[in-house]
Parts: structure tokens; C-alpha cells; sequence
């Protein structure tokens, strides 16, 4: 469930009157550029965000950075004694993917950088591709939001997809 105060801190028409303002409080942390969103679009966005994602999941992204790990929640000492049955939670193992992955990440994404995604892809035992997006300001919201998302994103998807579903076959 996501947090009240969270929803109250986020919400356009509580945090301010002024619909720039609004843009620039709700996407400071992710790089978002008002000018690459279908304007039409941005108050109903909006409205409708922070969306898909609780407290505990803003916590658990602030635990690895803090930490410098790709790690699973950090309880505490006791409670991650209870849980993973050592006082530090365990990385991840993405090594331990069997299937086929495609990545999707843009430069300017200010939730990951290119040193990370580099890490990720020699990790990945089955990475099929590693498609970095070509317009050089595309940011994290720009994959959901931006007016050239199709051709810059949503058709390469599609095409990994094909390539997927035709390996299957």
C-alpha cells in the first residue's frame, strides 16, 4: 500500500498551483524533461503518480545506493538474521537468470548509469542484447512518457521479441 504521506507530498494540486512547479517537484529525482512529454498527457500523469511503487520499494532503492550493492531489503541485523539467516542481506545472483534478457537504458536515465548497466551485461549469463537509446537527453520517464518513445523504444521491444518468439520455434 502506498504511504498517505507520500501520496500527500506528491500530489499536484496539494504541493503546489503552478503546474511547472508540479513537473519539476515530481520529476526532479528521475530527469524527466517536460519538453520530451506529450503535454496534454502531463497533468493527467500528474494526477495519477507516484503509481506502482510503495514505501518500502523507495527504501529498498535508497538501501542499495547507499550501499553500493544489488541487494535484497536490509531489515536490520536481527531481522535479517530471521529472514536470511545473516546479519547483511545477500545480493542478488542475476547470474542465476536462465532466460533470455534484453536491456533498454538511456544515458541520461538518472536511476542507473552506464558503469552499472556495463556491470549488469557481463553478469547476465543470457543476455540476447544490450540496447542503449540513441537519443543523448532520453531519461527514465522519457521509456513511459516521451513523444518519441515508439520509434526510440517500443519498436526495438517488439523486435526482441520477434527474435525471441523466432528462437523459440
Amino acid at each position: 500500500m502506498t504511504n498517505p504521506l507520500l501520496i500527500s507530498l506528491w500530489d499536484p494540486y496539494k504541493a503546489c498551483s503552478n503546474q511547472a512547479l508540479c513537473e519539476n517537484l515530481q520529476f526532479l529525482i528521475t530527469g524527466f524533461d517536460p519538453s520530451r512529454a506529450d503535454q496534454t498527457m502531463v497533468p493527467i500523469i500528474l494526477t495519477h503518480n507516484p503509481a506502482g511503487s510503495s514505501t518500502q520499494t523507495l527504501f529498498h532503492f535508497a538501501q542499495g545506493i547507499s550501499s553500493g550493492r544489488f541487494q535484497q531489503f536490509d531489515h536490520g541485523r536481527l531481522e535479517n538474521m530471521k529472514v536470511y539467516g545473516q546479519p547483511t542481506p545477500p545480493e542478488y545472483d542475476v547470474a542465476k537468470i536462465k532466460i533470455p534478457i534484453t536491456l533498454f537504458w538511456a544515458n541520461n536515465d538518472w536511476l542507473t548509469s552506464q558503469k552499472d548497466i556495463l556491470h549488469l551485461e557481463n553478469q547476465l549469463p543470457h543476455l540476447k542484447g544490450s540496447y542503449k537509446v540513441s537519443n543523448p537527453i532520453f531519461s527514465h520517464l522519457d521509456f513511459l512518457w516521451a513523444t518519441d518513445a515508439k520509434p526510440l523504444v517500443y519498436e526495438k521491444i517488439f523486435d526482441a521479441l520477434k527474435d525471441f518468439v523466432d528462437d523459440s520455434v
